[in-house]
């Protein structure tokens, strides 16, 4: 008996080291030696920060078993700078006609805003973010004494709640505006306008002038950018205020409904272009909408005047 116990022993050793073998191996797939790299989550000191994983395998080539594979390496890092933002400020060039203080006279010009931030994936409303500050700038041709198709800027004021921070009107011979705002709260969107540029038409009827707003940046209250999107820009003809392409009785009746109350200021369809009607007649400082140009778009229209709005002399009467 004792020497069949002594056998016994060894063939039930190898027979439990096959089955844990073949337990091990699972049919095709194959787990190969793996540590434990560090610990799991983030240490922080001062302005530095280091995040481990756990559980990972360590750097090497892939790893594969049948049809499945597994790469080892190190938790994912930041390549080429900061992500890029998931939020967009959507810009607004719009004409309207504000009040100038200290003035306290209306003026025609363009309004600058950001009336939405969405989603720069989705485009869907982001309406928790708040913004915190800008820097834009508000391109324009020259003024004469190049030829009269240009615009000229009178004046810039930025608006609440964005009134910290500058304007630069001096006179750049390339026709640029420099506009910044900041907001040390935050402010919520829409956020329009976020400052006013009073603006005059110097050219004739037949030409035709741009303006070009760019936000270089967009912050929200944290510090965090958001992207700027693309650059917006009008175009303006002076008279043309149905706005169609032609200066024409449509024009007229359009300011005069302006005035009455019948017909919005603004871009859209059925809309009176202010900086179009208010430069027909260049009032001063600043120009406005007023019935006199209501009378110079009609005496153009019937050869009393040419098309940079110049009284025509007065034709002789016939010999009798």
């Amino acid at each position: 008996m004792r020497r069949i116990f002594l056998v016994a022993v060894p063939v039930i050793l190898l027979l439990g080291a096959v089955t844990w073998t073949v337990l091990a191996l699972g049919g095709p797939y194959n787990v190969p030696w793996s540590t434990v790299d560090g610990g799991g989550g983030e240490s922080a000191g001062g302005s530095y920060a280091l995040k481990g994983t756990a559980g990972q395998p360590e750097a090497g080539s892939k790893l594969v078993g049948g049809s499945y594979g597994l790469t080892g390496g190190f938790g994912p890092g930041v390549a080429g700078g900061p992500p890029p933002s998931a939020a967009k400020a959507v810009a607004s060039l719009r004409t309207a006609v504000d009040v100038w203080l200290p003035e306290n006279d209306s003026a025609a010009g363009v309004a600058i805003g950001i009336p939405q931030v969405v989603d720069a994936s989705t485009g869907l409303p982001l309406p928790n973010v708040l913004l915190g500050a800008y820097a834009a700038s508000l391109t324009y041709p020259p003024d004469p004494p190049l030829p009269p198709d240009f615009i000229a800027v009178l004046g810039c004021r930025l608006k609440p709640p964005f009134e910290t921070g500058a304007c630069n009107t001096s006179g750049d011979p390339n026709g640029i505006v420099i506009l910044s705002g900041l907001a040390p709260q935050g402010a919520p969107w829409p956020v329009d306008p976020l400052a006013f540029v009073p603006l005059r038409l110097l050219g004739c009827v037949q030409n035709v002038g741009t303006v070009t707003l760019t936000f270089s940046q967009v912050v929200d209250v944290n510090g965090d950018p958001l992207d700027p999107g693309p650059p917006v820009v009008r175009t303006f003809r002076r008279g043309d205020a149905k706005p169609d392409g032609v200066v024409a009785i449509s024009d007229v009746l359009y300011i005069r409904q302006y005035l009455v109350g019948l017909r919005p200021l603004g871009d859209g369809p059925g809309q009176v272009n202010a900086v179009n009607a208010a430069s027909v007649k260049q009032d001063g400082a600043f120009d406005k909408i007023t019935t006199a140009d209501v009378l110079y778009l009609a005496q153009l229209l019937v050869g009393m005047r040419d098309g940079c709005f110049s009284l025509l002399p007065a034709a002789e009467p016939p010999e009798r």
